[in-house]
Protein backbone atom coordinates (compact mmCIF):
# COMPACT_ATOMS: atom_id res chain seq x y z
CA UNK A 1 0.00 0.00 0.00
CA UNK A 2 3.13 2.26 0.83
CA UNK A 3 5.02 1.59 -2.19
CA UNK A 4 1.60 2.02 -4.05
CA UNK A 5 1.29 5.82 -2.60
CA UNK A 6 4.83 6.45 -3.53
CA UNK A 7 4.77 5.62 -6.97
CA UNK A 8 4.55 8.09 -9.63
CA UNK A 9 1.08 5.85 -10.75
CA UNK A 10 -0.25 6.43 -6.81
CA UNK A 11 0.89 10.39 -7.07
CA UNK A 12 -1.22 10.61 -9.96
CA UNK A 13 -4.11 8.71 -8.83
CA UNK A 14 -3.87 10.26 -5.61
CA UNK A 15 -3.97 13.99 -7.98
CA UNK A 16 -6.71 13.09 -10.23
CA UNK A 17 -8.81 12.13 -6.92
CA UNK A 18 -8.30 15.37 -5.67
CA UNK A 19 -9.17 17.07 -8.77
CA UNK A 20 -12.45 14.95 -8.71
CA UNK A 21 -13.33 15.99 -5.74
CA UNK A 22 -12.84 19.27 -5.69
CA UNK A 23 -14.74 19.62 -9.15
CA UNK A 24 -17.46 17.93 -8.00
CA UNK A 25 -17.36 19.85 -5.13
CA UNK A 26 -17.80 23.01 -7.15
CA UNK A 27 -20.38 21.42 -9.81
CA UNK A 28 -22.97 20.60 -6.88
CA UNK A 29 -22.37 24.16 -5.36
CA UNK A 30 -23.23 25.82 -9.06
CA UNK A 31 -25.92 22.97 -9.08
CA UNK A 32 -27.56 23.90 -5.81
CA UNK A 33 -26.96 27.71 -6.50
CA UNK A 34 -28.91 27.59 -9.71
CA UNK A 35 -31.78 25.59 -8.13
CA UNK A 36 -32.20 27.70 -5.82
CA UNK A 37 -32.09 30.71 -8.13
CA UNK A 38 -34.89 29.08 -10.66
CA UNK A 39 -36.45 28.10 -7.38
CA UNK A 40 -36.83 31.98 -6.51
CA UNK A 41 -37.52 32.90 -9.98
CA UNK A 42 -40.69 30.39 -10.12
CA UNK A 43 -41.94 31.31 -6.54
CA UNK A 44 -41.75 35.05 -7.91
CA UNK A 45 -43.82 34.65 -10.88
CA UNK A 46 -46.61 32.54 -9.05
CA UNK A 47 -46.70 35.05 -6.43
CA UNK A 48 -47.26 37.82 -9.06
CA UNK A 49 -49.60 35.70 -11.35
CA UNK A 50 -51.70 34.88 -7.96
CA UNK A 51 -51.73 38.73 -8.35
CA UNK A 52 -53.08 39.24 -11.32
CA UNK A 53 -56.00 36.89 -10.84
CA UNK A 54 -56.83 38.70 -7.37
CA UNK A 55 -57.23 41.69 -9.53
CA UNK A 56 -58.85 40.37 -12.74
CA UNK A 57 -61.49 38.48 -10.83
CA UNK A 58 -62.16 41.36 -8.68
CA UNK A 59 -62.59 43.60 -11.89
CA UNK A 60 -64.93 41.23 -13.19
CA UNK A 61 -67.14 40.91 -9.85
CA UNK A 62 -67.33 44.63 -10.36
CA UNK A 63 -68.67 44.16 -13.89
CA UNK A 64 -71.40 41.00 -13.94
CA UNK A 65 -74.14 42.25 -11.69
CA UNK A 66 -74.90 39.34 -9.18
CA UNK A 67 -77.90 37.06 -10.03
CA UNK A 68 -81.33 38.22 -8.23
CA UNK A 69 -82.19 37.00 -5.25
CA UNK A 70 -85.25 35.10 -7.17
CA UNK A 71 -82.91 33.63 -9.59
CA UNK A 72 -82.98 29.64 -8.79
CA UNK A 73 -79.52 28.42 -10.45
CA UNK A 74 -79.79 24.90 -12.17
CA UNK A 75 -78.29 21.92 -10.06
CA UNK A 76 -74.95 20.88 -11.89
CA UNK A 77 -75.99 16.94 -11.34
CA UNK A 78 -79.84 17.91 -13.35
CA UNK A 79 -79.04 18.70 -17.11
CA UNK A 80 -81.40 20.58 -18.08
CA UNK A 81 -81.53 19.58 -22.11
CA UNK A 82 -84.85 20.90 -22.68
CA UNK A 83 -86.32 23.53 -21.00
CA UNK A 84 -89.91 22.26 -19.45
CA UNK A 85 -91.67 25.91 -18.16
CA UNK A 86 -93.69 23.74 -15.60
CA UNK A 87 -89.97 22.51 -13.90
CA UNK A 88 -88.93 24.78 -11.44
CA UNK A 89 -85.02 23.76 -11.87
CA UNK A 90 -84.62 24.26 -15.41
CA UNK A 91 -86.23 27.58 -15.96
Amino acid sequence: MIGLLLSPLGRWLGSFLAIALVAGGIYYKGYSDGKAKVQARWNAAEKAQLERNRTVREQAEREIPPLPSNAIPVPPDKPCRVRDPNDRDCG
